[in-house]
């Protein structure tokens, strides 16, 4: 079963000046069982779709062998995501108003602009916070 854990980060802009703010995110960790299902019906998808080209004259020479190779594709990335951001919510160090973190991958430090003055920020774990 998937665990969510929400955990604590710090929202930084590229000026060193403005101070950070806090906010928090939701991880969602899959299991071993769990990824090789979420992989195997991405693969399965990728399967129909290449059965289907078989009947589009002239093209299913290029489109079934194309959707074969990214059937092994998207099975073998499906593997190998464990986790994944799936949102969370901050301050904006700028206008300090309050934002919704977007759904990404969980690849750190994550990056996302705010809904209201349009800014780039990044979010770091709280421990990597601070400038080096």
């Amino acid at each position: 079963m998937s665990q969510k854990i929400s955990i604590p980060v710090a929202i930084r802009l590229d000026d060193p000046a403005c101070p950070p703010s806090l906010g928090s995110v939701t991880r969602e960790v899959w299991s071993k069982p769990e990824r090789n299902l979420k992989a195997m019906k991405a693969a399965l998808l990728t399967m129909g779709l290449a059965i289907v080209c078989v009947f589009i004259p002239i093209a299913h020479f290029i489109l079934v062998p194309g959707f074969l190779f990214l059937t092994v594709l998207v099975f073998i990335g499906g593997m190998n995501v464990q986790s994944a951001i799936i949102g969370g919510g901050g301050s904006c160090p700028k206008c300090q108003a309050a934002f919704e973190v977007a759904k990404s991958a969980d690849r750190w430090p994550l990056k996302d602009v705010c809904s209201h003055c349009q800014v780039s920020l990044k979010i770091f774990l709280t421990d990597e916070a601070q400038p080096s």
